[in-house]
C-alpha cells in the first residue's frame, strides 16, 4: 500500500512525543485506520516490549476489519518471521518483546482481562461507537514506564452532539461542557480525512460508489462531514426542524415536568411547555412543544431534587414519571411520596400504564415534528435526542422489535416518552398518581 501525504502528516504528528490524545475522523476508506496500524508495529519496534491495545465496541467487527483487513496483511508485507500469532487469544508477540492485543468491549470477560492490564499505546477503532465512560475507563490502564504514551481515536463522523466532537473540536469537557484546560489542549491533537486523500490505494469505481451516496450517508461517509442523525436512533429528531436557539419560558403556556426516577442511579428532568398555534396542513395537529429546562444527578436524596424543582421560576406545573416495574415499585413510591410531602404537594406525579417501551417510543415520535430544543438550555437533551439508539445484532443491523441501548442516554430518553404518553395519551392509556 502507498503511503499518502496525509498518512505521512498522520506518522509525525503520531511521533510528537508532547502529544498523547488524538482524534483521527473523516471519510470511508481515506487510510486512517492503515497508518494508524503502521504506527503501532513501527513504534512497537522502537520501544521494545511494550504492550498494546486494539479495542473497538463490538470484537466481532474488530476482528474483521482491523485483524483480518489490515493488522494481518502489514504484518505479513513488513514483518514476516518477526511474530507469532495467537488466534485463539487475538495477541500478536513481535521477537523482541512488544505484544499487540485485540478486543471488544461488548464481551465483559475480555473486558475485564484488558483493565487488569496496562498499555503503553491504546487504540480505539470507530470511537464514535463507545460511551465517554468506555474511553476514559480504558484512558485509566494507559501507564508504561519510559515510553510516551499514545491514545489514539478513529471514527467515521455522525452527529455534532457526541462526546468525541465536544472533546477534540468543540475542545469541551464532554460531561461538564467547560472549555478543556490549556494543559489538555496540548496533549490533544485532532486530524480530519477525505476520501481524495487517499485515491492512491482506491479504484476509481469505488469512490464513485461513495460519491453517488445521498444526504447523511453522503456527508459522514464521503465528505467525512459531522452532522445531523445517526443510523438507528430512536427518536426521529432533525437539527433543522427541531433546534432552535431562542425558546424562552412563557408563562402563558401550561407547563410540564417529566421524570425517569432512578433512586438509586441517575435521575433525569425535563421541563416542557406545550404551545398552540394555527394549523397549516393536513397532518399538523396545531403545536409547539418547547423543551425549557434539564436537571440530572446521580444518587442524591429526596431533598435535593425537591429543592432543585422549587427554586425553578415554572409556575401551576404538571409532572409526570416512571410507572416503575414491580421489582422497585415499593421504594420508588416511597420516594416518590417524600417528593410530594417536602414540596407541599406541588410536585405530585402522575404516570401511565397500559402500553410497551415501543408503543410509547412511537407515541413520542409522532410528536417530533412539533418539538423545539436548544443547545443552550438543554445539551444533554439535544444530545440524547441524536444518539440514543436502538440495540443492534452482530451485522450492526436494528432488528426488528429491538429495544432501546441502555446507556448514559436512557434516564432522559425515557423521561421524555413518559412525558409524551402522559400529555398526549393514546388509547388504553390509564393515568394514575403516586
Amino acid at each position: 500500500m502507498t503511503l499518502t501525504k496525509k498518512q505521512a502528516k498522520a506518522l509525525d504528528l503520531l511521533n510528537n512525543s508532547k502529544l498523547i490524545y488524538y482524534l483521527f475522523d473523516g471519510s470511508a476508506r481515506c487510510g486512517k485506520t492503515y497508518a494508524i496500524i503502521k504506527f503501532l508495529c513501527a513504534y512497537g519496534y522502537k520501544y521494545q516490549g511494550i504492550r498494546i491495545l486494539i479495542a473497538r465496541y463490538r470484537f466481532n467487527h474488530a476482528k474483521a476489519s482491523v485483524w483480518e483487513q489490515t493488522l494481518l496483511p502489514l504484518l505479513k508485507a513488513q514483518y514476516d518471521g518477526h511474530y507469532t500469532v495467537n488466534k485463539s487469544d487475538f495477541i500478536v508477540r513481535f521477537s523482541w518483546g512488544t505484544e499487540i492485543w485485540l478486543a471488544g468491549t461488548d464481551d465483559s470477560d475480555r473486558l475485564e482481562k484488558i483493565l487488569g492490564t496496562e498499555w503503553a499505546i491504546i487504540f480505539l477503532n470507530e470511537g464514535t461507537q463507545a460511551t465517554f465512560d468506555i474511553f476514559n475507563t480504558l484512558k485509566s490502564r494507559l501507564n508504561w514506564q519510559g515510553v510516551p504514551l499514545k491514545y489514539i481515536v478513529d471514527c467515521n463522523p455522525r452527529n455534532p452532539s457526541h462526546w468525541l466532537h465536544k472533546q477534540f473540536i468543540n475542545n469541551l469537557n464532554p460531561q461538564t461542557k467547560e472549555p478543556l484546560p490549556a494543559m489538555v489542549l496540548k496533549k490533544q491533537c485532532r486530524l480530519n480525512w477525505h476520501v481524495f486523500d487517499n485515491t492512491e490505494n482506491l479504484s476509481k469505481e469505488y469512490i464513485e460508489v461513495l460519491e453517488s451516496m445521498s444526504g447523511v450517508k453522503k456527508k459522514r461517509l464521503f465528505d467525512g462531514i459531522w452532522c445531523d442523525s445517526v443510523e438507528g436512533t430512536v427518536y426521529r429528531f432533525n437539527r433543522e426542524k427541531n433546534i432552535q436557539s431562542n425558546l424562552v419560558y412563557h408563562k402563558m403556556f401550561p407547563t410540564f415536568c417529566c421524570w425517569d426516577f432512578g433512586v438509586m442511579d441517575d435521575t433525569a428532568i425535563i421541563w416542557f411547555q406545550v404551545a398552540s398555534t394555527p394549523k397549516k396542513g393536513k397532518g399538523d395537529k396545531g403545536i409547539l412543544i418547547n423543551i425549557i429546562d434539564e436537571y440530572s444527578n446521580n444518587n442524591q436524596p429526596v431533598d435535593h431534587y425537591v429543592d432543585v424543582v422549587m427554586k425553578k421560576p415554572y409556575s401551576d406545573v404538571q409532572h409526570y414519571g416512571d410507572p416503575a416495574g414491580s421489582a422497585r415499585s415499593q421504594s420508588l413510591e416511597s420516594w416518590i411520596s417524600k417528593l410530594r410531602q417536602l414540596s407541599g404537594n406541588k410536585i405530585n406525579v402522575k404516570y401511565t400504564t397500559g402500553h410497551t417501551v415501543l408503543e410509547l417510543i412511537d407515541n413520542a415520535n409522532d410528536f417530533m415534528p412539533y418539538v423545539r430544543v436548544s443547545e443552550t438550555l438543554t445539551p444533554k437533551v439535544v444530545e440524547m435526542f441524536e444518539n440514543w439508539s436502538f440495540q443492534k445484532d452482530k451485522d450492526d443491523k436494528v432488528p426488528e422489535g429491538a429495544k432501546p441501548v441502555h446507556d448514559e442516554y436512557s434516564h432522559f430518553g425515557t423521561a421524555w416518552y413518559y412525558g409524551m404518553i402522559n400529555r398526549f395519551p393514546i388509547k388504553n392509556t390509564f393515568v394514575g398518581k403516586y
